[in-house]
């Protein structure tokens, strides 16, 4: 792939290394940074509190990002022609480890959980939620996107993304909020 404008399958593990490395020292700073855990309250510490907040605005967003990436890649390559198994394979492989763990979670913690708190993105499993409305969402506008064929239309798209986000930023069902938002970084 030399001389190609796509990232090589090497850069794509380091990146992906580099946000997994970002998401365990993000959590672990966490209980010294802020009071966001429903476990109780760390002791505070200003400096680890920056290094979160710096991490904080970027783990996420690159984990999506190459999430994205990796759909588009195979999509191109034709992996995902096929509508109802590639929504089988995503049900499988994100909303049923979410239930299972999300499940476990309600035992372990009932006094935190409820059964309703599976709706909304139980703990840290959030975001296996929002990963499978994003994968909802992709065909939908990559479709729109291929059938009109003007670049407009995607930057529209990622501009919708961030305007539609404040209109269902109160309703979280779903981890919809975070779909919005995390939208243009899938894109």
């Amino acid at each position: 792939m030399k001389g190609s404008n796509q990232i090589s399958s090497d850069n794509l593990t380091f990146y992906r290394v580099v946000a997994m490395t970002m998401v365990v020292l993000y959590h672990c700073t966490c209980y010294y940074a802020h009071p966001t855990w429903p476990f109780g309250e760390g002791p505070y510490n200003p400096v680890l509190k920056i290094i979160t907040t710096l991490m904080g605005g970027i783990h996420m967003p690159v984990f999506v990002f190459i999430s994205g990436y990796l759909y588009w890649m195979l999509k191109r390559k034709g992996h995902y022609d096929d509508l109802v198994l590639f929504y089988k394979n995503k049900i499988l492989r994100l909303l049923v480890p979410y239930f299972v763990m999300g499940g476990v979670m309600l035992i372990m913690f009932n006094n935190i959980y409820n059964l309703s708190s599976l709706l909304y993105g139980i703990c840290h499993l959030w975001f296996l939620l929002m990963l499978f409305g994003l994968f909802i969402l992709a065909p939908i506008v990559w479709y729109l996107m291929e059938r009109i064929k003007k670049d407009r239309i995607a930057t529209v798209v990622v501009n919708a993304s961030f305007l539609l986000y404040p209109i269902f930023c109160d309703v979280n069902l779903f981890q919809i909020t975070k779909v919005f938002y995390f939208l243009p970084f899938f894109l």
